[in-house]
Parts: C-alpha cells; sequence; structure tokens
C-alpha cells in the first residue's frame, strides 16, 4: 500500500505527552491532557490552557525552531489573534525532538463548522487587513527564519503534485471532471512569479483559521511560515470565501494586481486537490468539503 503523505512517522501518545509535562512544565502536572487532533506535520494536544505540538513526521521537526522564531517575530497588534509562544521543549527520554508549547488562541477550526468558509463580509475584511499587516513584517531570510525551502512558491513543481493528487482521486471526488480540473491548473500555472516577497503564514485555509460564534478569531500553525510569494495565503480567498466576500477581502488588502489573484487561484487548486485526497484518506467529510468548495470557486472565477 502506498504511504500517504500525512501518516505519522513519530508516536505521541497521551502518554508521552504526560511523562513531557511531568519532566518539563510539572506546573501543568494537575491538568487532564486532551488529543486535539493532527494534520500533515504535528499532533496537538491540549493540557490546561495550554497547546503542545509535537513534530509526528520527520520534515516538521527542523520546522520547530522556525515556527518558534516567527511566533516571537509577530506583533501583538495585529486584528487576529496568534499564538503566544510559552516554551520551546527540548528532547529527552520521553520524546526524542524538540516540541512547541504556546497558549491557546480562542476559537475552534473554521473546517469544524458546516459551511464555515462562508464567512461575513467583516469577517473577510478582518482577514485582508490580518494578512496586510502580516506581509508588512520585515522579514529577511536568516538562520531562523527561511526562504521557500518546501518549493511552495514553485508552480511548475506545485502543478506536479497537483496531477498526482488528482490521479489518485475518485472521478466524483471534486465538483467537476478531473480534465477540467487539470486544464484550468495548467492555465493557472502559466502566472508569472512573484515581483515582491514577504513573510508568509505559507498553510492558510479553513483548519488553520479559528472562529467563536460564527466570527473570525484567530490564526495558528505557523509551522510553514517563511519568506515567499504572499500569493500562498491570499488563496483563501477561494478556499473560505464566495465571490462577494472575496471582494471584500481584497479590497481589505490593498490588492489590485491579477497576476497575484492568478497565483493565489492556483495555490486554491492546489488546496482543492490535497484537500481532497486528505479528507478522503481520513474520512475527514469536513476538509474534503473545503477542496470540493476551492475547486467550484477557482473555477467560477476564470
Amino acid at each position: 500500500m502506498t504511504k500517504r503523505p500525512w501518516q505519522a512517522e513519530i508516536e505521541v501518545t497521551p502518554e508521552t505527552v504526560r511523562l513531557v509535562v511531568n519532566e518539563q512544565l510539572p506546573h501543568l502536572a494537575s491538568h487532564d491532557i486532551t488529543f486535539l487532533g493532527y494534520g500533515w506535520d504535528n499532533d496537538a494536544y491540549l493540557v490546561g490552557n495550554h497547546i503542545f505540538r509535537f513534530p509526528r513526521r520527520q520534515i516538521a521537526v527542523e520546522m520547530v525552531e522556525f515556527e518558534a522564531a516567527i511566533l516571537r517575530l509577530l506583533p501583538n497588534t495585529l486584528p487576529l489573534e496568534v499564538p503566544r509562544l510559552e516554551q520551546v521543549g527540548r528532547p529527552s527520554g520521553a520524546y526524542p525532538h524538540s516540541f512547541l508549547v504556546y497558549q491557546m488562541v480562542k476559537g475552534t477550526s473554521a473546517c469544524d463548522l458546516p459551511q464555515a468558509y462562508r464567512l461575513s463580509a467583516q469577517d473577510a475584511s478582518t482577514l485582508g487587513q490580518f494578512l496586510r499587516q502580516i506581509h508588512a513584517i520585515p522579514a529577511t531570510v536568516s538562520d531562523t527564519i527561511r526562504g521557500d525551502t518546501m518549493r511552495k512558491g514553485d508552480i511548475p513543481f506545485r502543478l506536479g503534485k497537483i496531477e498526482a493528487a488528482i490521479a489518485a482521486l475518485p472521478g466524483d471526488a471534486l465538483p467537476a471532471g478531473k480534465d477540467e480540473v487539470l486544464q484550468a491548473a495548467r492555465i493557472l500555472a502559466r502566472a508569472t512569479s512573484a515581483d515582491k516577497l514577504t513573510l508568509v503564514h505559507g498553510d492558510l485555509y479553513a483548519r488553520h483559521v479559528l472562529v467563536d460564534s460564527r466570527r473570525v478569531t484567530g490564526v495558528i500553525d505557523w509551522g510553514d511560515a517563511h519568506v515567499g510569494d504572499p500569493a500562498l495565503d491570499l488563496s483563501i480567498a477561494y478556499t473560505m470565501l464566495n465571490a462577494e466576500t472575496a471582494a471584500t477581502f481584497f479590497l481589505a488588502y490593498g490588492i489590485e494586481d491579477e497576476r497575484t489573484q492568478k497565483r493565489a487561484m492556483f495555490r486554491a487548486l492546489f488546496y482543492s486537490a490535497v484537500l481532497a485526497d486528505f479528507g478522503i484518506g481520513n474520512q475527514d467529510e469536513s476538509i474534503l468539503a473545503i477542496g470540493r468548495f476551492a475547486t467550484r470557486r477557482v473555477l467560477e472565477s476564470l
């Protein structure tokens, strides 16, 4: 059986977390441990009001220090909450790698709510303002802030990933035929590369957006943050917003560059394929729904 890219390579259990807490954060030892979920790269646990994020794949181990550096860089004046770093856990006999501990951000993942990606115009505006401020933070590639080492903005490389993901999908996984989606991806892949690189979240879609009472409250999971193409983040206009609220989003962000929007649409099609693959592989209907929504949005926008 073919190994899927999100399959764990490093085991983390509640017992692992308990040992780590007792050893490195004994002031939290009296709290219950709750498994929150997993993504491609990390397992997340709640201990008291603290989130513990443990790499579950080797590729994520090196991201810990990068993410810690980014979290220290983010200002307190953003219009949405972001995780506030509490501690970088050290490798030990209980768990052999570094891990992150930060204060819990209020809210639940937007992908857990029915049709959560259809946000209000006010939320769309807030997201646009948030990204405008993130992309304006001075950041250069250094030992602690990386460039696009994962080739997220490498369009030919990502086109290959889209083609492979779509080939693996059942014929009815997306709300359009495979050939139509592939043709759209290849058209969008002609977009020129970014003129300006900025600090980017790097993996911004509904799972990493938090909502409370159906209002956007925060953005989490900064492990893929880097200096790269801002269109990576702007793809959220096509994975989480309808056409009307996307217009509000772009107005708040301050973008009029059609080339950037084309690259954002390409990134959204990448999400449509890989999220559908992940959703089907993990029987996660909420993630599959986001992939399907992104497909429709991009095809309607071409």
